[in-house]
């Protein structure tokens, strides 16, 4: 029997990336206005905040139950590869259960997260 797959993001989806958003994001004009990258957006503080990151309990028990009935769990991020252990430290902390971890390349770092997500 072949496992459905089940693809889960990481920022705003596991994680609740909300209090690094001000430091790479533009503020919403509106509610639900689609975000403009600041023109002098912190990478560097916005990538070293990660492992302060709270946890979306509900999704992780979502994405837990799917992988205890057998599907085969994804986890697809645009953080770049260079912080792979800090992510998993995390997922592991928080008790996510996932089958492959799958991230940004390190010589992809100036495409939109969309697109690297959409190549992988």
């Amino acid at each position: 029997m072949n496992a459905d797959i089940v693809i889960v993001d990481i920022d705003g989806t596991l994680a609740n990336a909300d209090h690094r958003m001000p430091l790479v994001l533009e503020p919403e004009t509106y509610p639900g206005a689609r975000q403009v990258l600041r023109a002098d957006a912190n990478w560097d503080r916005f990538w070293s905040l990660l492992a302060e990151d709270g946890p979306e309990h509900g999704v992780i028990a979502l994405t837990n139950a799917m992988h205890a009935a057998g599907h085969r769990v994804l986890l697809f991020t645009a953080r770049p590869e260079r912080f792979r252990a800090v992510t998993e430290t995390w997922l592991s902390q928080h008790g996510v259960c996932y089958h492959e971890l799958h991230m940004r390349p390190a010589e992809d770092a100036e495409r939109h997260d969309l697109d690297v997500k959409r190549d992988m």
